[in-house]
């Protein structure tokens, strides 16, 4: 089911919040939307996790035109850390794929309690 949360007077996050387990948050790549990136892996954990998949600003969350400023690693994982500060899954795994995987990353670094673990793959490893 897609939920939306608004984040800040910035940002309204659609996210996909389905499944039981131990949560993971999937942080997709570059544009376009969660299930557009990761359907198959979603449909594969929420069997066995719950799975929240927020839309990164520019898929169906809003505003739908994403700018890329020097720190929107940074602001992309300050959104993740207000969504799983206000849904309260407990700590998560984050998944991240190519611009979502550096987000996880910066998640991890920035906001450690709010995680169990990261997974990131497709990552350049430019972060400022």
């Amino acid at each position: 089911m897609l939920h939306k949360v608004t984040l800040s007077d910035r940002a309204t996050l659609a996210y996909l919040d389905t499944g039981n387990g131990l949560p993971v948050l999937l942080i997709h790549g570059f544009t376009d939307t969660a299930r557009s990136y990761m359907e198959l892996l979603i449909d594969e954990l929420r069997h066995d996790h719950r799975v929240i998949a927020p839309d990164l600003c520019g898929g169906v969350s809003r505003p739908p035109n994403r700018a890329f400023p020097l720190d929107f690693y940074r602001r992309d994982a300050a959104d993740m850390a207000k969504l799983l500060a206000t849904i309260q899954p407990g700590p998560v795994v984050a998944i991240g794929f190519s611009d979502g995987a550096e987000s996880a990353l910066v998640l991890a670094a920035r906001y450690p309690n709010l995680l169990r673990g990261v997974v990131a793959w497709g990552v350049s490893g430019v972060i400022s």
